[in-house]
């Protein structure tokens, strides 16, 4: 968070004031300082992958992998992938191939890429929410073979062509076997576990800095939903039936940009709300909001996280006691309907006055397997 006081020449540069709590709060009337807030949203990903063999004329299974499901790797690329596209776009594409080197988080394609396809089985749209898990399933269906075939290797991307870097790669320990008029077909479980969910982020040391800690800025923090009502919507990215891509609630996704419906809010709460799977209001909570606030910094290939910076102005987010402030997700079709995505809870209460500026930074990161 930066808080930058005006002056007659406009906002000033922030400089490395030594910054001091006073009056039983964090004093930063006519002060320059920043909130430094390094750690946001986390998704770790995991996926695993099962096989089976379609006759091509019925759509009937005629051939399944041995054994339920085979865990995958989600290459560092991959992991690059999700910090730049929707988690559910790095399964735009599914590849087969018939390499058999054992898969390294180095690898960036597969071995030897023999097969593509960009047609989704039923299993497409389908997810699931357990805990602080949601888990995408999905499906590649792959086109009729005119001969015997034998695939060893799979993996999905953002990319239609074999070539290009890949989100996860996997050799498989039962090989994809089939004949003339068949068709392979894989389906992938992607499992994002996202927190601080259930257990919140305990912050010991102060997260405010203006050249030096400011003493009284610790806090707690915590997603507040997974889902922003009570369909499928999940905070993150899912495919519909019709094969398009649903992100209209994904304020948790790492790329996610909508400037309108992802802003901020502050409020004196002096509690951290509970953690719930759908949650479209506030419980009572008293807090202001502001939209249309909202940047995304340029990605950094390896460093998989994603800077996001809610700003407001002057005239914005002024409120005294502040104890609480976050991101929220507001509805394209009630814009009068707000939910609190993410909430900060700092043990000592600030002010923030109409001769200051106001921005939250966050970094959301991935990692993976």
């Amino acid at each position: 968070m930066i808080i930058i006081p005006s002056s007659k020449k406009g906002i000033i540069t922030p400089s490395r004031s030594l910054l001091a709590v006073g009056g039983g709060g964090l004093n930063i009337i006519n002060r320059k300082f920043t909130d430094f807030f390094p750690i946001g949203p986390r998704s770790h990903m995991k996926a695993r992958e099962r096989w089976d063999v379609l006759d091509a004329a019925t759509g009937r299974v005629v051939k399944s992998m041995r054994g339920a499901w085979q865990h995958n790797l989600i290459l560092n690329c991959g992991k690059d992938m999700a910090c730049t596209n929707f988690f559910i776009n790095c399964l735009a594409y599914g590849h087969l191939g018939t390499g058999t080197a054992a898969p390294a988080v180095t690898d960036t394609h597969l071995a030897a890429p023999a097969l593509s396809t960009s047609v989704h089985g039923a299993e497409t749209s389908y997810t699931s929410i357990s805990g602080d898990t949601i888990t995408l399933t999905d499906s590649f269906v792959f086109p009729a073979q005119t001969g015997d075939f034998a695939f060893t290797e799979f993996s999905a991307s953002v990319n239609s062509a074999a070539s290009a870097n890949m989100f996860n790669r996997i050799v498989f320990d039962d090989p994809i076997v089939g004949g003339a008029g068949q068709q392979p077909k894989v389906t992938i479980e992607l499992a994002i576990t996202l927190s601080p969910f259930t257990t919140p982020q305990v912050y010991t040391e102060d997260v405010i800095a203006g050249g030096t800690p400011v003493a009284g800025s610790t806090g707690s923090a915590r997603i507040r939903s997974l889902k922003w009502n009570e369909s499928l919507y999940c905070r993150i990215s899912s495919r519909t039936t019709y094969n398009a891509i649903n992100a209209d609630g994904a304020a948790l996704e790492p790329s996610w940009s909508d400037v309108y419906r992802c802003g901020c809010w502050v409020s004196t709460l002096g509690t951290l709300l509970p953690a719930s799977v759908s949650d479209e209001d506030w419980d009572g909570a008293s807090y202001t909001s502001l939209a249309s606030c909202m940047s995304v910094a340029a990605y950094t290939t390896g460093s998989y996280r994603r800077s996001k910076t809610w700003t407001a102005g002057l005239t914005d987010l002024n409120l005294a006691s502040i104890r609480s402030f976050g991101i929220l997700h507001r509805r394209t079709e009630y814009m009068n309907l707000e939910s609190c995505v993410f909430q900060f809870l700092c043990d000592t209460p600030f002010d923030k006055l109409n001769t200051q500026s106001f921005a939250i930074n966050m970094d959301f990161a991935v990692d993976a397997n």
